[in-house]
């Protein structure tokens, strides 16, 4: 027995209309911005320095480093950037496979695609909505073999390059699970915690952050992030050589010297721009006031839910936390999902479903892929809900 979808859709809205305290309009997501952005970007303005490379950008690397835990960050123009800057430093090249999922936004696969590899899509966990272990371990055991350079694909002959996880909406997927298959396989790990920033796993040894369990983390700043640099990305790493050759990358691979403008090698004009790193440490001053606020939004939202029948609200799993980036409920039924969203715009209150699967776009729907039923029943069940904080 379910309660009827237009009573879990008045539930939210009112949720809404309370925390938010307007009968406008209400989108998913927007930004927090004040009188400190405008302060920060007219100080850089008055500096002259705008492009790449000025001393915001080195300050917001530096920060975004200590936060999560690592020894570097490469701040980049868009986290898809700093994707595929990964993938290239890590030497994952043409017809390479890289194990990823389809249950996430579309950057990740772009990325893989434009070092001319191919994803190859697993399946994920329900709870989490990321990477499923004991999928990543069955495809390795079954579908792989190990030789003296590394893992192939039994069936075509290819090299299994990389794993690429996705912590889904701020979720932290099993990733200490992916963690410890990937260095038995003695495969590189790529985490996507684009949007997962403060997201992490909590032990007797304190907590670790999303972005800190692979050889390569990414997070975004793009302008519906917890923190946003209007676009933005950063790619974290422990390992000097790969950072000093992202970074390179990422500057166009110019050589460095006092006038002359020489090149060694093809690179990308990926390097964040002064200005969005300005903003960025405007709105790292309000992270705290930021969690806090989507903390208060999220206990709202588990509350009204947890008296509903036939939905309920999406939590981190045990052990895990989440930076409620944007959180979302999950229904019993297609139908219902599909209802409750008609519902709420109706009223006023912006929803939406999971991104459709990536096996099932037009763009990369020829991937390879194992079997993927909970990444398909996640697709017609879960509904993003807003999820800005109130400042």
């Amino acid at each position: 027995m379910s309660d009827s979808t237009g009573d879990i859709a008045q539930a939210i809205v009112s949720v809404c209309r309370d925390f938010y305290q307007t009968d406008q309009p209400i989108e998913l997501y927007r930004p927090s911005f004040d009188q400190s952005e405008v302060q920060a970007l007219s100080d850089v303005l008055a500096s002259g320095w705008v492009a790449m490379g000025g001393e915001p950008v080195s300050e917001f690397e530096k920060t975004l480093a200590a936060f999560v835990g690592v020894e570097h960050a490469v701040a980049t123009i868009h986290a898809t950037a700093a994707l595929h800057l990964s993938l290239e430093c890590l030497g994952v090249g043409h017809e390479d496979l890289v194990i990823t999922q389809a249950n996430t936004f579309i950057a990740p696969v772009n990325a893989i695609r434009y070092v001319g590899a191919k994803p190859h899509f697993i399946d994920v966990d329900t709870d989490t909505m990321g990477m499923s272990a004991q999928a990543l371990a069955t495809f390795i055991e079954t579908e792989c073999e190990r030789r003296d350079d590394g893992l192939y694909h039994r069936a075509t002959g290819q090299r299994v390059a990389a794993c690429l996880p996705v912590h889904v909406l701020g979720l932290p997927c099993r990733i200490e699970e992916i963690q410890s298959l990937c260095g038995a396989a003695s495969l590189p790990l790529i985490e996507d915690a684009a949007e997962a920033l403060g997201s992490g796993f909590s032990s007797q040894q304190g907590t670790k952050l999303c972005g800190s369990f692979g050889d390569v983390g990414v997070v975004s700043f793009n302008a519906n992030k917890l923190i946003t640099t209007g676009s933005g990305g950063v790619l974290l790493t422990n390992d000097q050589a790969l950072a000093d050759r992202a970074r390179h990358l990422s500057r166009v691979a110019k050589v460095p010297h006092a006038y002359e403008a020489k090149f060694d090698e093809v690179g990308y004009n990926y390097g964040m721009p002064t200005l969005n790193a300005s903003v960025g440490l405007a709105q790292w001053q309000k992270l705290g006031e930021i969690q806090a606020s989507k903390r208060t939004l999220a206990e709202r939202y588990q509350s009204a839910m947890g008296s509903m029948r036939g939905v309920r609200f999406i939590q981190a799993v045990e052990h895990a936390t989440s930076n409620d980036w944007i959180m979302a409920v999950v229904f019993d039924q297609t139908d219902q999902a599909s209802e409750f969203i008609q519902s709420t715009h109706r009223l006023g209150v912006l929803t939406r479903p999971l991104w459709e699967p990536l096996h099932l776009s037009r763009a990369h729907q020829r991937s390879p892929r194992s079997a993927l039923p909970n990444t398909e029943w996640l697709y017609g069940r879960v509904v993003q809900l807003p999820s800005w904080p109130m400042l």
